[in-house]
């Protein structure tokens, strides 16, 4: 009875483990057929656009490995993912962390770990899909506050994807020379223009936990003439003239260093100064919103200057049918303060040039003048010679298209809201303008006339022309002088001996007349 009992028991063992044997191959076999089906369906989404560089590639969570080994009747060939922890883990070898090792560390590390337990075996492994993660995008108005990327790109592919998602409007400016990565909570600075027209300078590969910190630049540079890509460029502090002339592609030819012209903004003034590069264009420092002209050859005397109220006064290269309009626009435009209303121009050349009649006329002794010779000298008086002097918009408007001359000098001056109110008014002097105000108005804001009011009222306007004009005239504009007119002041006993004077003379004259009729 014993001896059948032990025989069911082996005969149920013996079931038991043929099934269980069963379970393992046809799940083995399954494992096996679905590896397959993965390996065929792997691909990888990266575009690399150069070979990756297996010392420098820190490996991270999401890097995808392909090992294949074949050990002790064991054989092995798949995917593996690096975790979240920076682990691999093996079939039969167990888990290898590959925290902060490069590829090619990587795979020192996990052949070393396989040779230890294999040592007659080999193992081949080859990185075929590469990470994805997000990095933080921070200073734009409009772009992205993250952006997908991967250890193959760059800064400068992430900073492109951020240029293609903003809107240009709102993000006009956006820096392109003085990018901050922060990686580690250490900050470096990033030069994307040096790093794409000269192939030099910082542009590291992105990692997890990077930040990119942009903005809407406002210093700028600008530089103009001799050099292969003239223009604005955003200003970078402690940066050569010579090396943002490289920037700029070089110069086109050979030019004499100090020809070079640099209008900059010193000591906090309202209006630029000139600055010399002294033949030190190595050792030159930029500063912000320098104005730089680098004349080609035989070019320096087609240069035009614009200074006052424009964004960029300064020296600039005088194209073919440039209008004064043109020039302007060049110079950034007006400023909130300019008086569009108002221009000036004048030209170096055209006032040293002698005016043969007015010198004519000076020889001649002004009694002896005739009264064309009188006007002439007064009118030459009231304007130098080869400028041109608008103060009203029509005028004005019909200035900004003309063409300008070589050596022309376009000044745009300051807005300044005041009438002047001078003669028989109790407090003559300057008064704020306002639109619609009669001169009666004007007179009271004075405090009234004088007791030497004699009645007349004057407009001295912008044209010098002097217009009589009522208590109620109100088209006064901005810059007119009113004048009061005041009783003369004389002594009447001076009066009287200048008037008996005449009166003797008269009676004398008189008595001659008669005297040759006689």
């Amino acid at each position: 009875m014993k001896i059948i009992f032990i025989i069911l028991i082996s005969l149920l063992f013996s079931e038991n483990n043929s099934l269980n044997q069963w379970n393992l191959k046809k799940l083995y076999s399954n494992q096996i057929k679905n590896n397959n089906n993965n390996l065929q369906n792997q691909h990888n989404n990266t575009i690399l656009s150069n070979s990756i560089d297996v010392d420098n590639y820190i490996v991270g969570p999401g890097d995808k490995f392909f090992i294949n080994y074949a050990a002790n009747d064991i054989t092995f060939s798949n995917y593996i993912v690096i975790s979240k922890l920076n682990d691999i883990i093996i079939p039969n070898i167990g888990m290898i962390n590959l925290k902060n090792l490069t590829l090619s560390q990587s795979y020192d590390k996990i052949r070393n770990i396989f040779i230890k337990k294999y040592s007659s075996s080999k193992i081949d492994i080859t990185l075929t899909d590469t990470r994805k993660f997000y990095i933080n995008i921070y200073g734009t108005t409009s772009g992205p506050s993250k952006i997908l990327t991967n250890p193959l790109e760059k800064v400068s592919d992430v900073y492109e994807k951020i240029v293609s998602n903003i809107n240009l409007s709102e993000d006009n400016n956006l820096t392109y020379r003085n990018i901050i990565l922060k990686r580690n909570s250490v900050n470096s600075s990033i030069d994307l223009l040096k790093y794409k027209r000269l192939g030099v300078g910082h542009n590291p590969y992105v990692l997890e936990g990077d930040a990119i910190y942009l903005s809407n630049y406002k210093k700028y540079i600008d530089i103009y003439g001799g050099v292969d890509n003239p223009g604005r460029y955003e200003f970078k502090n402690n940066e050569f003239l010579m090396d943002l002339i490289n920037i700029c592609g070089g110069l086109t030819e050979e030019i004499n260093i100090n020809d070079i012209r640099v209008s900059r903004f010193t000591n906090k003034q309202e209006f630029p100064s000139e600055i010399l590069i002294n033949d030190d264009i190595d050792n030159f420092l930029t500063f912000e919103y320098d104005h730089i002209i680098i004349p080609k050859n035989n070019s320096i005397k087609k240069i035009v200057h614009i200074g006052g109220e424009v964004n960029i006064p300064g020296y600039y290269f005088l194209e073919k049918n440039m209008s004064v309009n043109d020039l302007i626009d060049k110079a950034g435009g007006y400023t909130i303060k300019a008086n569009k209303s108002k221009l000036m121009i004048n030209n170096e050349i055209l006032s040293k040039m002698h005016d043969h009649e007015f010198n004519r006329i000076n020889l001649i002794p002004p009694q002896n003048r005739t009264l064309s010779e009188i006007s002439y000298v007064q009118s030459r008086s009231l304007i130098e010679k080869g400028s041109i002097i608008s103060n009203d918009d029509y005028l004005t408007n019909k200035i900004l298209k003309y063409n300008l001359n070589i050596n022309d000098k376009v000044y745009v001056p300051v807005l300044i809201n005041y009438i002047e109110i001078i003669g028989a008014v109790k407090n003559p002097g300057r008064y704020p303008f306002t639109e619609g105000l009669s001169i009666s108005d004007y007179i009271n804001e004075a405090g009234g006339k004088s007791d030497k009011y004699r009645g007349n009222i004057f407009i001295m306007n912008s044209f010098n022309q002097k217009i009589e004009v009522s208590k109620k005239f109100n088209r006064i504009s901005n810059g007119d002088i009113i004048f009061i007119e005041t009783k003369e002041n004389f002594n009447t006993w001076n009066k009287l001996k200048e008037s008996m004077s005449l009166i003797g003379q008269l009676a004398t004259l008189i008595a001659v007349i008669q005297s040759a009729s006689n």
